[in-house]
């Protein structure tokens, strides 16, 4: 994909170059381009599993790998008192907005 263009991503998808424009913008983007460059740094991000570098089972284990250590920092990081306090919060609110820009958007739409 950080190689190919609109049209050849189209022809290799079997799909039209609007309709990978507008999954572009769907998601968070302002565009292809915009998509590729966040691809392109989420791909080089320090931690992460390379995973085209390896069979599918060393790039599960080593995605599997990465998550467990960061659910270990986040489980040593977190404050119980301070959890509770916000979630108490949360669920006294009428009303809750999640935003989110490039990837992180996704998250925010779910």
């Amino acid at each position: 994909v950080l190689h190919q263009s609109v049209a050849e991503l189209g022809e290799f998808a079997a799909s039209g170059e609007a309709s990978i424009l507008r999954l572009c913008r769907q998601i968070g983007f302002s565009g292809f381009r915009d998509f590729k460059l966040a691809l392109a740094a989420e791909i080089g991000r320090p931690g992460l599993p390379p995973t085209a570098a390896g069979t599918a089972d060393s790039a599960l284990q080593s995605l599997h790998d990465t998550m467990a250590q960061n659910l270990s920092i986040a489980h040593n990081n977190a404050d119980s008192e301070t959890l509770a306090k916000v979630a108490a919060a949360l669920a006294a609110s009428r009303r809750i907005d999640l935003y989110g820009a490039g990837m992180s958007g996704i998250t925010a739409e779910l």
